[in-house]
């Protein structure tokens, strides 16, 4: 069954992740509790700011069913 999300979804997940964490290290620790993967999280430079990498993350996710049910979830 493929999992359908709205893009306005996805900005509303988004937004609310860059507004709800305001510190990195609160931010990391939240996700990995939604199963996102520690490697990847170690991907994220002390240079790049939240909005860089949720970019690369929320692009990612959006490349396969397992994460689109991670925004949905």
């Amino acid at each position: 069954m493929a999992i359908n999300i709205t893009p306005r979804l996805i900005d509303l997940t988004y937004e609310a992740l860059l507004k709800s964490y305001w510190r990195k290290e609160a931010l990391k620790k939240f996700l990995k509790s939604s199963n996102i993967s520690s490697t990847f999280i170690a991907t994220w430079s002390d240079d790049k700011t939240k909005r860089i990498f949720l970019d690369r993350l929320f692009n990612g996710l959006q490349q396969t069913a397992k994460g689109k049910a991670v925004i949905l979830k």
